[in-house]
């Protein structure tokens, strides 16, 4: 196929429904909820500076549970999550905040990479076409497209696709392939926009053109591994 989805392990972190549910509203702190909160942030702080990350999130949940409109804390726990790859938790917590955070690039990013990284494509479409049009940066586009490509809309991914390849900016930024067996390449977007139309060029028929795209692909990118066995490929 030649679109490389990530893979990755999940551990599951046992979260309570009284944990994870939390309030939406502004939310009075009381004295004693004030205390606790700085307890747990020491704690906090000790877990972090031994690499604890077990009880960095365990002390961070109880912080977020106590005071859920903190911007700072939610975005410290999905980042833990992320950092310990539990993407199920930040996939999660994510949602629980989408209505209040929808404007951040940085929420939405949470949200669209572990949406991706859970097979939720629909959602990760979502999630970067939120992002592309709040940062215009075809990053985002491409994971887009790329979204487009894994729910099976090969028309809509060869549009969006043809598209983004008229911007500007896309040898600034890279997207990571993984090759396998823990071996990984950073592609510039360009490169990697070439090849995503390849295949669905080739997954409609149009060998010809698709060999096109391979080849400018190679041409921005020489030794980009996965373009150049998609370009094998073709003639099998």
């Amino acid at each position: 196929m030649g679109i490389v989805k990530i893979k990755v392990c999940l551990f599951s972190l046992l979260l309570s429904a009284s944990i994870i549910s939390f309030a939406q509203t502004k939310k009075e702190l009381s004295k004693e909820d004030v205390k606790a909160i700085e307890r747990l942030r020491l704690g906090y702080a000790l877990a972090i500076n031994i690499k604890d990350a077990e009880s960095a999130i365990f002390s961070m949940i109880q912080i977020v549970a106590i005071a859920p409109d903190d911007t700072s804390d939610v975005f410290k726990l999905l980042g833990l999550y992320f950092e310990q790859r539990n993407y199920e938790s930040v996939y999660l917590l994510s949602k629980k905040y989408i209505d209040k955070y929808r404007m951040s690039a940085k929420f939405l990013d949470f949200y669209a990479k572990s949406s991706e990284l859970l097979d939720k494509n629909t959602e990760a479409l979502i999630g970067y076409d939120k992002l592309y049009l709040l940062t215009n940066d075809s990053y985002y586009g491409y994971l887009a497209a790329n979204a487009e490509y894994f729910l099976g809309r090969q028309k809509e991914c060869l549009e969006h696709t043809q598209t983004l390849l008229t911007n500007k900016d896309l040898r600034n930024t890279f997207v990571t392939f993984d090759l396998g067996e823990g071996k990984t390449q950073d592609v510039v977007i360009e490169a990697a926009l070439n090849n995503l139309k390849g295949v669905v060029l080739k997954e409609l028929g149009r060998k010809s053109e698709a060999e096109v795209a391979f080849k400018q692909a190679l041409k921005v990118v020489p030794d980009f591994v996965i373009a150049s066995e998609n370009l094998k490929r073709l003639s099998e």
